[in-house]
């Protein structure tokens, strides 16, 4: 059962940042379902391959919709009270315009993250977050973002099978995450590409 329910949501945005995100924009989601069509149904966005270049999620809140799911999590990941939490693949670094802890990287900021960034980070963070921001492979591939983190440090990725290399059903993906990591929290849904990512694990090593 999912913890971002009605009544989180109605708790969420009755808060400090929820509040400051319900006055910001005119539509509020919270849908694990939602997908960019639902905003765009005339497939107006067209996605550039420039850096920096506006992201789904700028185009989105252009339009004055903004998915508060991602903030479920990274609300989770608050509750350990972390120094720092890296936002992976932030676009434009949305999620830090509401929290001070919050350091974004991506190209769009000027940041690759490759395998050289990877080896010099192991074991350094004690929390990041990534919302469709990596390049998921295979569901093999969180064990490489799990090194990342520290002993006591959680990670949160979202992503969609559908850009496996090789399709996997959902108990083949669920149990090569589970087999990689230990997992805090994990829901799915049967949808296309979605927004926030179709999969969402919160683990730690």
């Amino acid at each position: 059962m999912s913890g971002y329910d009605s009544a989180w949501q109605e708790s969420f945005l009755s808060g400090p940042i929820g509040s400051r995100i319900d006055s910001d924009f005119e539509n509020i989601v919270c849908d694990p379902t939602f997908i960019l069509d639902d905003a765009d149904p005339n497939h107006t966005f067209v996605f550039s391959n420039e850096w920096p270049c506006e992201t789904p999620r700028d185009y989105l809140h252009n339009m004055g919709w903004c998915s508060i799911l991602p903030f479920y999590y990274i609300e989770k990941l608050q509750e350990n009270n972390p120094t720092t939490i890296y936002d992976l693949g932030c676009g434009n670094d949305f999620f830090a315009r509401y929290y001070d802890n919050i350091i974004g990287i991506d190209m769009n900021i000027g940041v690759d993250i490759d395998d050289e960034w990877f080896s010099e980070r192991e074991g350094t963070m004690e929390a990041f977050v990534s919302f469709n921001g990596l390049n998921m492979q295979n569901p093999g591939n969180i064990g490489k973002y799990k090194n990342l983190l520290t002993d006591t440090g959680r990670g949160v990725i979202t992503f969609s099978g559908r850009n496996f290399e090789i399709p996997l059903n959902e108990t083949e993906t669920e149990n090569i995450i589970r087999s990689h990591v230990n997992v805090i929290e994990y829901e799915t849904v049967i949808q296309p590409i979605g927004f926030d990512g179709a999969t969402r694990v919160i683990f730690s090593k």
